[in-house]
């Protein structure tokens, strides 16, 4: 602590370290010096950066600087240097290709892609599928279909692949529509995640091309009128 006690702080954010250019409260001016805007609170405090035009893929240096009621200055300054990401990672699914008609699902994969070179690359990558017949996605873990959206991570980031469950590939229903959406986030903080319902999602539709397998179990008796005989057996499905 400080035997005269924390009168404030105050911040300098430079734009592009070395540029001299400070934001002054109302915009970035070169200047010989830092400029010096003071802060909320002392032993904790906080800055109200809202007003400042934050550029994307731009380097920002921020530093902070305590006084005590002496006019004493800290001897050591706070520093923080950052980039400022607002750029969206993208995510596309390859396959199924959009409007295909497919007989087996083997896979669905995709790409994705932080796209600006100098961002904070991707972090990962969600999927949800959608069943347009009642509208029911499918969750993932439960293996069923279910009111609310629920997303998977598949394996990969800029080259992704989900394999289908079992009971994902059996709860597929012939001539039915399902629609794959995708999106991927980045490490920013917080992160920039993009939206579902982007160009980059996938619809499709099932046929089902898989001929039943044989019966078995097929037996004959007396019909219940002469000449008649009844046929009984057990659909395979």
């Amino acid at each position: 602590g400080d035997i005269f006690g924390v009168r404030g702080v105050e911040v300098s954010v430079e734009e592009n370290p070395g540029s001299s250019a400070y934001w002054t409260g109302l915009a970035f001016v070169v200047a010989g010096a830092p400029l010096w805007s003071t802060a909320s609170g002392a032993d904790a405090w906080t800055y109200d950066s809202s007003a400042i035009p934050w550029g994307n893929e731009t380097v920002y240096r921020v530093v902070a600087r305590s006084s005590n009621t002496a006019g004493d200055y800290s001897s050591v300054y706070a520093t923080a240097t950052f980039t400022y990401d607002a750029s969206i990672p993208i995510s596309s699914v390859t396959t199924p290709a959009r409007l295909s008609s497919v007989s087996s699902l083997p896979l669905i994969a995709g790409t994705a892609a932080d796209l600006i070179p100098g961002d904070s690359r991707l972090s990962s990558v969600e999927v949800r599928l959608r069943r347009l017949s009642d509208d029911l996605w499918w969750d993932f873990a439960a293996g069923a279909w279910s009111a609310a959206a629920v997303s998977t991570n598949p394996v990969g980031l800029a080259n992704w692949t989900l394999t289908p469950s079992t009971a994902l590939l059996a709860g597929l229903t012939h001539l039915t529509s399902y629609y794959i959406a995708t999106r991927a986030k980045d490490n920013a903080a917080p992160a920039n995640a993009g939206d579902f319902y982007s160009d980059g999602s996938s619809t499709f539709t099932f046929l089902d091309t898989s001929p039943p397998a044989q019966v078995t179990d097929l037996s004959a008796s007396t019909g219940p009128s002469p000449g008649t005989i009844s046929l009984a057996w057990t659909a395979p499905g």
